[in-house]
């Protein structure tokens, strides 16, 4: 907390309700000193250096999407739209100033969400395998094992995951 209200740079700074991701840096290299924060109208992508009281104007998430998740990792913004769709916006907080493109993901490794909840859920990653359709919800995902009981996987557990392993695939796609 500031002791008193900290302006952000441009002027044109949206005052708006949205969405923050903390930016960290490597490990070991220090504490955030860096978020993402996407106004609702999606009017872009703004990068708050809260050391230097900087803000980089990046592009705006293509989609218009309020409940879409967003996550962060040393060098990239990811986006988790309603639709299951993942995109990410390439982000080097050494060299990135302005702009940038936002890119579908489209090879992500499948995540067996059985092994996480303990139960025999055979529904694997967030897809229902009979269909390409999303079957997750803003709270969480339910799934029918083999014995007709449901499994709850809580939503924060799956974007987890998916931010874990997505990343790590991201970086080696980029």
């Amino acid at each position: 907390m500031q002791p008193i209200p900290q302006t952000y740079n441009p002027a044109s700074f949206p005052t708006m309700h949205g969405k923050a991701v903390s930016i960290f840096q490597p490990e070991g290299k220090g504490v955030q000193t860096e978020f993402a924060y996407i106004p609702d109208d999606f009017s872009g992508t703004y990068v708050v250096n809260v050391v230097s009281n900087t803000t980089k104007t990046l592009t705006a998430p293509p989609k218009v999407d309020l409940s879409a998740g967003f996550a962060a990792s040393t060098n990239s913004i990811v986006m988790l739209g309603n639709d299951g769709v993942v995109r990410a916006l390439v982000y080097n907080p050494k060299t990135t100033t302005s702009g940038g493109t936002w890119q579908t993901v489209s090879k992500l490794p499948t995540v067996n969400f059985a092994s996480i909840t303990g139960s025999n859920s055979s529904a694997a990653g967030s897809f229902n395998s009979n269909s390409s359709s999303p079957v997750s919800s803003s709270s969480g995902q339910t799934s029918q094992n083999s014995a007709g009981h449901s499994a709850f996987i809580p939503m924060s557990a799956t974007w987890a995951m998916l931010v874990g392993t997505g990343m790590a695939l991201l970086g080696s796609l980029l």
